[in-house]
């Protein structure tokens, strides 16, 4: 028998898996399903029917805080387990962070320049890989994203830009919050565990319009 200490572990081990990330968010699809026929059935059946579907709604929001658990690692590292930080290649991480099957009609451009960061290479992949992923999905798989990067005061600025439509203003102050999200399914996770990588490497992260840029500092090896 697993035991619920047990099932954190597992949970956190795949927290860093694009499987991972098909599964949160497909809960949060059956939960926007799940909200949205309740409130259509709302004048059309009983409200013991509509009380079930409020206990559903529950006990998704309970297994979405499970999920928000397994990135608590990120954010705060544990004694005899903080992984080492060492030289990483931002060529490296960015080509590793391209999705293998990117859309035929969208365009990726790397930073003229390689540049030498301070951190965890598997994190640092994961951070580009959300943001990216992102990208292509507020883009609807097409359009062109741009990467540059630049060195000053012994940190690493890193712009990713695309060419979608933007971040709604009201969801600008709350980005970086679990679960607030730009997509009609999103669960809001990636935006939220992109900070807490950030945060751990010392880092910072923010996010403007007009184009859509995400700006990450990260420090300088030396």
């Amino acid at each position: 028998m697993i035991t619920k200490k047990d099932g954190k572990q597992i949970l956190a081990q795949l927290s860093d898996t694009e499987e991972f990330s098909s599964i949160v968010d497909s809960v949060a699809i059956i939960k926007n399903t799940n909200s949205m026929t309740r409130k259509s059935l709302e004048s059309v059946v009983n409200q013991d029917v509509l009380d079930n579907f409020q206990k559903i709604e529950e006990a998704i929001i309970n297994l979405q805080g499970l999920f928000e658990e397994t990135k608590k690692p990120f954010s705060r590292p544990q004694n005899n387990h903080t992984e080492e930080m060492s030289y990483v290649s931002l060529f490296e991480i960015l080509k590793q962070s391209i999705p293998a099957n990117i859309p035929s009609e969208i365009f990726i451009n790397l930073p003229r320049h390689d540049f030498a960061i301070k951190g965890i290479k598997k994190k640092l992949v994961i951070l580009f890989s959300s943001l990216i992923r992102n990208s292509i999905q507020a883009m609807d798989k097409k359009g062109k994203i741009t990467i540059r990067a630049f060195e000053s005061n012994k940190q690493v600025r890193i712009e990713v830009e695309d060419t979608g439509n933007g971040i709604p203003e009201e969801m600008m102050k709350q980005l970086f919050v679990a679960h607030t999200t730009t997509k009609q399914f999103g669960t809001g996770l990636g935006t939220s565990l992109a900070k807490s990588i950030v945060d751990l490497h010392g880092g910072t992260i923010s996010a403007k319009n007009n184009p859509t840029t995400f700006t990450i500092q990260l420090p300088v090896y030396e």
